[in-house]
């Protein structure tokens, strides 16, 4: 498996339109690409404007794939401008060790 997870700073102003467009491209993910296991959208518990992104691809290749899609690529071209992906660490402040909120899926599908 290739897992990854990546906090994301929205910029104010723009955060429901921007998850709306996401959950499009999370479903879109595990609906039509067989190499995509899991992908989640996660809230940050510190920072309302920081999302995290936990994504579980079956290899390196399907993540590869993931990011040569149109729905991605979409997805990426239209709202690179308006994120912030973050570093990993102690300066997104104590948010991520207090627990947080799936986004998406809604918890109603999680099996």
């Amino acid at each position: 498996m290739f897992i990854i997870l990546v906090p994301i700073r929205i910029e104010k102003g723009y955060k429901e339109p921007y998850l709306e467009a996401l959950k499009v491209n999370a479903s879109a993910s595990v609906n039509t690409e067989p190499g995509v296991l899991r992908f989640d959208i996660i809230q940050d518990a510190h920072d309302n404007d920081v999302i995290w992104l936990y994504e579980v691809y079956r290899d390196e290749e399907a993540f590869n794939t993931h990011r040569a899609s149109d729905h991605f690529n979409t997805f990426y071209g239209k709202w690179r401008p308006r994120m912030e992906v973050l570093p990993h660490g102690a300066e997104l402040g104590p948010g991520n060790q207090r627990g947080t909120h799936q986004i998406w899926p809604p918890d109603d599908e999680w099996c």
